[in-house]
């Protein structure tokens, strides 16, 4: 507390309040006791009431005490205390946007397409199919001194493949937009661009389901002598072990690879240890090993069609990529957000892929 005092006694007790500064003001000084004085009363007044701004409040303290000290010479005397004034507003909550209502919550979904990078793949497609070549084995052979070379006369079997619009689409009402701090047309962009990218891994799968060689009768879950049995099927159909091998399970088969010490120890796989990095991408037995959770079921429940392929097997062709278009409708004052895309998926050779029969 800051009391400035007059020189001479005090009056009558003559008691005024005001805030200095107008309601901004973080101190208040208020006159304990004094006679009235008209010319000193008019001061105060005016300096009392004065709305100055916030950032002059320190200016304004200082006047009044200077000239409370020069007022010696009247015969009434005054007492100022400086009160601290706390300032706070009770609503400001209300004006604060919490950060969680910003950062929008999708579904919980495949963010696109897991599949595609691990297959043939064109882009740019255009017309409403494509064909890719699947090319004969070829023999080498000798000739004679000055002799014709033979000829291996390689089989080209094209493999068509038709392509497909697919649409996502949702309205947006530009009034909704008013109530939220949210940027709905984003969301609503974002999430039919993934429904696309899941289609395309389903489109991909129906391919991988038509092939004709399988292992396994669903009377077993994924163990290590049924992965063994369909590598050795890719093996003697001379498929490539180039690297560009994979294996699509589901998240049951993941778990159980994760019991498999040869997938999981340093020994087999080197640093590549997936305990410590999730469900990305493994490299085992010359396979790459991806974890999906759209396989098929096998036609009834309890059941999953997991599949061991290579890249070359299975074809996939867009003739669009994902495209959102944002427009305005003003008969209903809202925005229509399209996604779409063109594309199709084709089984190109039989003996490049195996289906693993396992029990969920």
């Amino acid at each position: 507390m800051n009391n400035i005092v007059g020189a001479h006694s005090p009056g009558p007790d003559d008691k005024r309040s005001a805030s200095l500064g107008g309601p901004c003001a973080p101190f208040q000084f208020t006159i304990i006791k004094g006679r009235k004085n008209a010319p000193l009363q008019k001061v105060l007044r005016i300096i009392l009431t004065d709305p100055l701004s916030l950032s002059r409040w320190r200016e304004s303290i200082t006047v009044a005490i200077n000239l409370a000290n020069r007022m010696n010479q009247y015969s009434s005397g005054f007492i100022f205390q400086k009160q601290e004034v706390k300032l706070m507003s009770i609503t400001i909550d209300a004006a604060f946007v919490k950060q969680f209502e910003a950062d929008v919550h999708l579904s919980y979904q495949q963010m696109g397409t897991k599949l595609r990078a691990t297959i043939r793949s064109k882009s740019g497609v255009v017309g409403a199919s494509t064909t890719f070549q699947k090319v004969g084995r070829g023999t080498a052979s000798t000739k004679s001194r000055h002799g014709m070379v033979p000829v291996m006369n390689l089989n080209h079997e094209p493999v068509e493949c038709l392509l497909q619009d697919y649409y996502a689409g949702d309205w947006v009402d530009s009034l909704d937009e008013l109530k939220t701090n949210i940027d709905e047309r984003r969301v609503v962009a974002s999430a039919g661009a993934y429904a696309l990218g899941r289609k395309t891994d389903e489109l991909i799968i129906g391919a991988m389901s038509a092939g004709t060689f399988a292992v396994g009768d669903y009377t077993q879950g994924l163990s290590k002598d049924l992965i063994l049995s369909a590598v050795e099927q890719m093996n003697a159909k001379d498929v490539p072990d180039d690297g560009r091998r994979f294996c699509v399970v589901g998240v049951h088969q993941w778990n159980e690879l994760l019991s498999m010490d040869e997938f999981i120890s340093a020994d087999y796989v080197g640093d590549d240890l997936p305990m410590l990095s999730g469900a990305e991408i493994r490299k085992w037995l010359g396979v790459n090993w991806v974890l999906h959770n759209g396989l098929p079921t096998g036609g009834t429940a309890g059941k999953r069609d997991c599949f061991i392929y290579h890249a070359s097997a299975i074809g996939h062709a867009c003739g669009q990529e994902v495209k959102t278009d944002i427009t305005w409708h003003g008969e209903r004052a809202a925005h229509f957000i399209s996604n779409s895309m063109s594309q199709g998926a084709v089984l190109i050779d039989h003996d490049g892929i195996v289906k693993i029969k396992c029990k969920e």
